[in-house]
């Protein structure tokens, strides 16, 4: 498998994951579902809408993020995966998730980007540890840390988070902790480099 940004050729790929996808954070997304494909669907260089496909160039997964020309981070905005049986979903999320996030990680580095907050529906992290337990190059290389976490019926303190809730309008009915990596100074090509706390 391997990682690239959104060509147009595979729009109606897209289209059938993003609709293979009933619910974001307990929210059912079905009336809202054009929002997503309209807002994944571009070839903005500030929006990177990147495809996770297969040796048989299928889509597996997309995952969408906001690079920034003004701040010192970058966010991981959302991600579908093409709909399984439950029993794989799982391991299968594991596998082709660790492909396009270590795509965005690396990119977002060459970018001089080191900082990247994301939302997860899983309080005790252990979805992405998982995750990063399968790209040492991100585990090897990144702190981890809760930032913010936003019980059900809650918005998040920061404007720069409530990006879902605005194309959902409505609060998360789950519990969605909004976690800060940052790379460690050893690794960046500016050692002193730090933006820590920018918020």
């Amino acid at each position: 498998m391997k990682s690239k940004y959104y060509e147009t050729l595979y729009q109606s790929q897209i289209e059938d994951i993003i609709r293979s996808n009933t619910k974001m954070h307990g929210i059912t997304i079905t009336q809202v579902v054009d929002k997503f494909i309209e807002n994944f669907i571009t070839e903005d260089p500030l929006k990177g809408s990147v495809l996770v496909v297969n040796d048989q160039d299928e889509v597996k997964a997309i995952i969408r993020t906001s690079w920034s020309d003004r701040l010192p981070f970058w966010t991981i905005d959302y991600a579908f995966m093409k709909h399984l049986p439950d029993r794989n979903l799982v391991r299968e999320t594991i596998k082709v998730s660790a492909v396009g996030i270590e795509f965005l990680f690396l990119e977002a580095e060459k970018r001089g980007l080191y900082e990247v907050f994301y939302g997860i529906r899983d309080h005790n992290n252990h979805r992405f540890d998982a995750l990063a337990a399968v790209s040492p190059s991100i585990q090897n290389r990144y702190e981890f840390s809760d930032l913010e976490v936003i019980k059900p019926g809650s918005k998040s303190r920061y404007a720069a988070f409530d990006y879902q809730r605005l194309i959902l309008g409505d609060q998360n009915k789950k519990t969605v902790v909004i976690r800060q990596g940052h790379l460690r100074k050893e690794f960046r090509v500016d050692p002193w480099k730090d933006n820590i706390n920018t918020l």
